[in-house]
């Protein structure tokens, strides 16, 4: 099982492989290249949720080192956002750039074709064929569009792994909270009892003192005046 510094350490190498494909020049960027970078990105969210759940399994833990750790994959996840966008932006931008020029090549080709088609009594293969390569081209977009997609789709399910994570958390500490709270209230109930059962006798002791003065009273008073009279 990885241990937090070595999940550290693989999350800063996936970021550098990300950061030197986005450090290219615009235009000496390939759309293999950048899906990769994506499935990077997307690789780095799944090591922040490991992370996360290996700080939740922590049997023994610390405070100040759980603070400083749960800081520490907040910075981490913030710095993927931004990487992402830009991977996105950059794809986004290379998919339309490819589209237009696609477009362009097959219009071309059309004029090429229909201008031998002038000169040439029959073509049976040429407008059929750029017909195919368009079609081509069109399922290629359409699964890099799916792709994308799915890889959308996991960067989101990682992300709410580690909220899912932070909110299992969040429950374990209040259930801990309302388990030391029964604990004081159980305190509370068994110190209010002691202190009723102390009033109970401290009642019972100054009736008897009561008692007690008026017996010394009233025997004061018959030897002290009836008995002086007699």
């Amino acid at each position: 099982m990885s241990t937090f510094p070595q999940y550290e350490r693989e999350w800063q190498s996936t970021i550098s492989d990300v950061r030197k494909v986005l450090s290219q020049p615009s235009h000496s960027r390939t759309l293999s290249t950048l899906l990769n970078a994506e499935n990077l990105l997307l690789s780095s969210s799944a090591i922040i949720a490991a992370m996360y759940a290996l700080l939740q399994a922590d049997t023994t833990p610390n405070d100040m080192i759980s603070n400083a750790k749960k800081k520490k994959i907040a910075r981490l996840e913030s710095e993927v956002k931004p990487l992402f966008d830009e991977v996105q932006t950059s794809i986004q931008k290379l998919e339309k750039t490819e589209l237009f020029s696609t477009t362009n090549n097959n219009n071309i080709n059309i004029n090429n074709n229909n201008n031998n088609n002038n000169n040439s009594p029959y073509d049976p293969f040429g407008t059929k064929l750029v017909e195919t390569m368009g079609d081509l081209n069109s399922q290629t977009s359409m699964i890099a569009d799916t792709q994308r997609i799915c890889n959308d789709t996991e960067f989101v399910g990682a992300n709410i792994l580690g909220t899912m994570s932070t909110q299992r958390e969040q429950l374990i500490n209040a259930n801990d909270r309302v388990k030391e709270t029964r604990s004081y209230a159980g305190q509370a109930r068994s110190m209010l009892k002691t202190m009723g059962r102390r009033a109970f006798f401290y009642r019972i002791f100054l009736y008897f003192v009561i008692l007690a003065l008026l017996a010394g009273n009233c025997t004061i008073l018959y030897y002290g005046y009836i008995k002086k009279k007699d």
